[in-house]
């Protein structure tokens, strides 16, 4: 509470620095209109009342700042549009080329991922004639570690401009275990193969 209007004036100087991964970041806390009014890109409340700021600060609070409502760093990247791929349909690898048609010339990737209804329940694909023919339709279909690994190929998934996002429900840890894994994956075999171990390891 007693470090609300300190924080607040940052916003109110011309720039705010911060540091993101041992790195200082220095952004200009406002631009310019073509009327050369200065707009604030962040609008911070001007409240006096104790009970006031407590409660924005458990509700809302600063970007950067828990409870994260406006993200997990006090300012959004400013070299890139704010696009984010959405693309699911078939199997792994149609996703995968779409994924990349989409990613294509961008400075980042941004991945969206819209899962069949039979990965959403959770459910094994197989023949029965009420599963078979929901597989891959509206969403790809993912259900084991090596269809995620098919799905993401082609993606470093740890570098900083790589961002995966999965609208899944009541299967989620599992699909999660499945994107760990292949991260996971992907990186053991980047390893052995810039070290030349990776013929050895098959």
């Amino acid at each position: 509470l007693n470090e609300f209007e300190n924080n607040r004036q940052e916003y109110l100087k011309d720039n705010y620095s911060f540091i993101v991964r041992g790195k200082t970041k220095d952004i200009e806390n406002f631009r310019t209109s073509i009327s050369g009014t200065k707009i604030p890109k962040i609008a911070t409340p001007k409240f006096k009342d104790w009970g006031e700021i407590a409660l924005w600060l458990g509700m809302e609070n600063f970007p950067g700042s828990f409870p994260f409502t406006s993200g997990v760093f006090p300012f959004k990247r400013e070299g890139e549009d704010p696009t984010r791929m959405f693309a699911g349909e078939g199997i792994a690898e149609r996703t995968n080329r779409r994924f990349h048609l989409l990613a294509k010339g961008q400075p980042a990737s941004r991945l969206s991922t819209a899962f069949d209804s039979v990965t959403l329940y959770g459910a094994n694909p197989n023949a029965r004639p009420d599963i078979y023919g929901k597989i891959g339709n509206a969403g790809v279909s993912i259900c084991t570690v090596d269809d995620a690994k098919r799905l993401y190929s082609g993606f470093d998934l740890l570098l900083p401009n790589t961002s995966v996002s999965m609208t899944i429900n009541g299967p989620a840890p599992v699909v999660l275990a499945f994107f760990m894994n292949a991260a996971i994956d992907q990186q053991v075999e980047k390893y052995l193969h810039e070290n030349g171990e990776l013929e050895k390891a098959r």
